[in-house]
């Protein structure tokens, strides 16, 4: 079986699952891309071959930022951005185009989160929603009612519906998810110190949808990139062709 192509992710879902902070470098915009801090960020102890090849070079290529897809990891959810840098030669820079922001499309994402407790991921079969996050993202429950819950429709990033339940209930009372949530820990392989962002986007018409997105917690380096990656990317620049760059978010070029 091939494995599955990452998909690529609306543009204000995938910042808010990347988060604020998380800055991409704009299409058509001019950036410099350092090969041997990037080397030296994947591989500790790096190839000596490597090093002679980057020592022929300069220190930084220039580059136009060619294409950025926004994009999700089909195993974890987690996304990432694929830029294609073209380099700067012979003193050629084309003026990039003037790129539209969409602060102004009636697009609106809002978005609340939280980092899983052992106990919401060990699929004991429910999950405790802040009480901010439910009153920012879900519809309005009716909490005078005997026992307040509601059915939610909630796409995660690669486009799959999930129906879970939302009650009111406990003590002291709380918000949960409970229906099909120990299905959605085992497809997600959820654990304590991952991070759910759950996520409304309204449009103009008053169409409300809700998603989620997962933010893993973090082991080693947020990279996907290889010391063979950066050689190749540097070996290319030699030949005036393309960097092609795969980033997790965190990452800054």
């Amino acid at each position: 079986m091939s494995p599955q192509q990452p998909i690529r992710v609306d543009p204000k879902i995938w910042q808010c699952c990347a988060g604020a902070a998380v800055k991409i470098p704009k299409l058509h915009s001019h950036v410099s891309y350092f090969p041997l801090g990037h080397l030296e960020h994947v591989s500790p102890s790096p190839n000596p071959s490597t090093l002679s090849l980057l020592d022929r070079s300069c220190q930084f290529i220039p580059c136009t930022v060619s294409v950025v897809n926004l994009l999700a990891d089909p195993c974890t959810d987690e996304v990432f951005v694929k830029l294609l840098l073209t380099p700067v030669t012979n003193n050629c820079v084309h003026q990039p185009l003037e790129v539209r922001g969409d602060q102004h499309d009636g697009v609106e994402v809002v978005s609340s989160g939280k980092t899983l407790t052992p106990s919401d991921a060990n699929n004991g079969g429910a999950f405790s929603v802040p009480s901010e996050c439910a009153k920012l993202i879900f519809p309005p429950l009716d909490l005078q009612a005997e026992k307040p819950s509601q059915e939610l429709s909630i796409t995660d990033i690669h486009g799959k519906e999930w129906k879970l339940r939302h009650v009111y209930r406990g003590t002291p009372l709380r918000h949960l998810i409970t229906t099909n949530w120990s299905e959605f820990v085992e497809e997600k392989k959820l654990i304590g110190g991952d991070s759910l962002v759950f996520m409304k986007k309204s449009t103009r018409t008053g169409t409300e949808t809700i998603s989620v997105g997962i933010r893993r917690q973090k082991f080693g380096a947020a990279t996907k990139i290889t010391e063979n990656s950066v050689t190749e990317a540097v070996e290319t620049w030699l030949s005036k062709l393309y960097i092609i760059l795969l980033l997790k978010v965190g990452v800054i070029l």
